[in-house]
């Protein structure tokens, strides 16, 4: 029985199309995924757009049984949302989406769906993927498969561009991602043009989302407002199929990906327990790419031989495979080299083209971003310790320097204007060191900071860029890593590394006892963790300007790439990194 407007709730999950020909039937997409045409009904929302739903009953052979008299009566929903030129999608089969892409990209010219474009990625990163967090991220790698890194996988967390690492992901692409937009989670699958939010209870609410969705899309998309960037740490793709030169190697998709009723699944049920054994052979004759295909036998048989060329359609890269008439396609190769989610190509020139997108591999240069910047008051940046520890806050050195200055909470790590340094500090200095210092903070939350100190080379303002400077204060910290666990940390802090600082702890500014400090910090049951390392040899203005020399260029890459590896390292405990420097 038909129903009304109003009592339409579906799950919000719509592909999302342009039309790119005036004459496109809307009906034609009823006709193909809802069984026929016919008991179409119309309404129009507030906004002025024209809502098409359709509900309507389907008997489905079950999968368990090849008793074709039992079936499954199920009842499906289709809407069509549209806005201009622009439609939202749903469709209560999921696999009924798949025909749109099959018809779209692989269907023949005179097919209505031939008049229906994706929206390019770079619209849908512009419309969703500007100054929000990243809850979700659906990670494919573009390197090639191996067992030292992963094919892909799925991130979850508060926000997860922070969380990625720059230099282990940067050659991972995202084909989906979900992002936290004011009170709303939004999922994003750029390649296949879909977006997704939640259920909703109301029918107004959701075609009243649908609206503000699709009416995102549009405005960016009018008005070319593209992100061809959205997440920097990830490798991004370009659409540019001139760079691409001789193919070196091709892989298939992992077959457990995919739903078992689904076309690529069914595609490589028949080759992927073939395909390690077969041997291929690569030439390029003009643009197109010939592939020949051995079974691998002794006899080592032609199973096929393909002529593959590639097309930009702006939203992706298409492939159309030419298998030659000699040899039976016995394994429909044709349709699995034309189907983007099956199959993987590498090039000689270090690009890929993965999911319809072609990228580049190679290694990108990574920025650090955790400095503070601080000054350094009547303090000689070149001495690491005073002449005696007993005089620790009473002459020029780092750690005076440290117990005077250091503060440790999250929006004030250094306060030069202080008579004391609150919350705990501890000194543990010496051959077995934890850290230099370990501060606890006087805040709702604290924060045990673990300080590792290092005199400058030099204290003169002509001190020049250093990576040698910071490797033995870098290799410290990470050595002691293993404290950052707070439980190794008390079974060891109440063991003084040498009589010289067993007495060196302080609580707002007033001497305590290592068995206090331990007892405090057992006591903590929510706290952060932070790795300071205090090496005040890079001078602020000349690691942000002195790139005007190869030199200093690659001394800056060098430094950045070090406390990236480091802060990588240090994140994967849970804890931050933070690089004192000195602002001159």
């Amino acid at each position: 029985m038909p129903l009304n407007l109003n009592q339409l709730t579906p799950y919000l999950s719509v592909i999302v199309l342009k039309i790119s020909n005036d004459s496109f039937n809307i009906n034609s997409l009823f006709e193909n995924l809802a069984l026929n045409a016919r008991n179409i009904q119309i309404s129009t929302h507030s906004s002025g757009a024209i809502i098409y739903f359709k509900n309507y009953v389907e008997n489905k052979k079950v999968s368990w049984t090849d008793d074709n008299n039992i079936v499954d009566r199920i009842n499906h929903l289709m809407i069509v949302f549209k806005i201009d030129n622009y439609l939202a999608i749903y469709h209560s089969d999921n696999s009924k989406k798949n025909f749109i892409y099959k018809f779209i990209f692989r269907g023949n010219l005179e097919h209505e769906f031939k008049k229906l474009r994706l929206i390019r990625k770079e619209v849908l990163n512009a419309a969703f993927i500007n100054n929000v967090k990243v809850k979700n991220l659906w990670l494919n790698n573009i390197d090639k498969s191996s067992d030292l890194k992963a094919d892909s996988k799925v991130l979850s967390g508060k926000n997860l561009e922070e969380a990625l690492d720059p230099l282990g992901d940067s050659n991972y692409t995202f084909s989906a991602l979900k992002v936290e937009m004011g009170d709303e989670s939004i999922g994003i699958n750029t390649s296949d043009s879909k977006v997704w939010t939640k259920k909703y209870s109301d029918s107004d609410e959701y075609f009243d989302s649908l609206e503000i969705l699709l009416n995102s899309i549009k405005d960016c998309d009018i008005n070319n407002n593209l992100n061809f960037d959205p997440i920097r740490t990830l490798s991004n793709s370009h659409n540019d199929i001139t760079q691409l030169n001789s193919i070196i190697d091709i892989q298939l998709s992992n077959i457990e990906s995919f739903d078992p009723q689904s076309d690529e699944y069914n595609l490589l049920n028949n080759i992927v327990h073939l395909w390690d054994n077969w041997n291929f052979i690569y030439t390029k004759v003009g643009d197109t790419f010939i592939i020949e295909i051995f079974d691998g036998t002794i006899n080592n048989n032609e199973i096929a031989r393909l002529g593959i060329r590639l097309f930009d359609n702006l939203e992706i890269i298409i492939v159309k495979a030419i298998i030659s008439s000699e040899i039976e396609d016995t394994y429909n190769l044709q349709k699995v080299f034309e189907n983007k989610n099956i199959i993987k190509f590498w090039f000689d020139n270090n690009y890929s083209l993965i999911n319809g997108s072609i990228f580049k591999q190679k290694f990108r240069d990574v920025s650090f971003n955790k400095f503070k910047w601080t000054n350094f008051p009547n303090i000689d940046v070149s001495k690491e310790k005073p002449t005696s520890l007993s005089l620790i806050g009473q002459e020029d050195s780092l750690f005076c320097w440290v117990k005077k200055y250091w503060r440790g909470e999250e929006n004030n790590l250094v306060d030069i204007t202080q008579q004391f340094v609150r919350g705990w500090l501890l000194c543990d200095d010496g051959s077995n060191e934890k850290a230099d210092f370990i501060h606890i903070s006087n805040e709702t939350i604290p924060t045990i900071s673990f300080i590792h100190a290092k005199g400058a080379n030099s204290n003169t303002n002509s001190r020049n860029l250093s990576t040698t400077a910071y490797e033995v204060v870098i290799s410290q910290a990470i050595k002691n890593l293993r404290y950052v666990d707070k439980n190794l940390l008390s079974e060891t802090i109440d063991i003084s590394p040498n009589n010289n600082v067993a007495n060196l702890v302080w609580l707002n500014g007033n001497q305590e006892t290592r068995i206090n400090f331990k007892n405090h910090l057992n006591s903590l049951t929510t706290y952060k963790k932070r790795v300071v390392v205090l090496q005040p040899h890079l001078i602020r203005y000349k690691f942000e300007n002195y790139n005007n020399t190869p030199t200093n260029r690659n001394r800056i890459n060098q430094l950045n790439t070090l406390f990236v590896s480091t802060q990588i390292t240090i994140q994967s405990l849970g804890a931050e990194f933070v690089v004192i420097g000195d602002d001159l």
